[in-house]
């Protein structure tokens, strides 16, 4: 079964970044804020919480378990929400960590943004992407 990780792999992508999980655990989504900006003061629409110690991360990855099951992801969670949440919603959180997984191939790094989560790009494109976004700052700031 697919599930999310916490991975560093990526991270410093965005200025506002952080991983204080470590590294393979099993994210949840953590409780939100009411503040509604995905951006704003607070991270929580960003961040990933682990299922080891409640720390957050910005970006997670994908990975393929033979050992997991949809009844043991759940289970996980259950013991980590211990009370905060129905077992239904619970399940629900499960189900939908799970569809979000599947939707990605192994190994791929992900980020979130409120409600939306995409691939994060990394390697050597993302090196040139950012270079790119250096130079073109540079112009901007010359009036070129």
């Amino acid at each position: 079964m697919k599930i999310l990780v916490v991975t560093k792999e990526a991270q410093g992508r965005r200025r506002d970044d952080f991983c204080f999980a470590d590294e393979g655990d099993v994210v949840r989504m953590p409780i939100q804020c009411s503040t509604g900006c995905v951006n704003g003061g607070c991270e929580c629409r960003r961040a990933l919480e682990s299922t080891q110690n409640k720390k957050w991360t910005t970006t997670c990855k994908v990975i393929e378990r033979a050992d997991m099951t949809f009844e043991k992801l759940y289970a996980m969670l259950d013991t980590h929400v211990s009370g905060e949440l129905s077992p239904e919603t619970t399940r629900k959180e499960a189900l939908y960590l799970a569809s979000i997984a599947g939707q990605f191939t192994h190994g791929t790094v992900i980020e979130r943004c409120g409600e939306r989560f995409t691939e994060r790009v990394t390697g050597v494109y993302a090196v040139n992407q950012r270079l790119g976004a250096v130079m073109r700052h540079i112009k901007i700031k010359r009036g070129a």
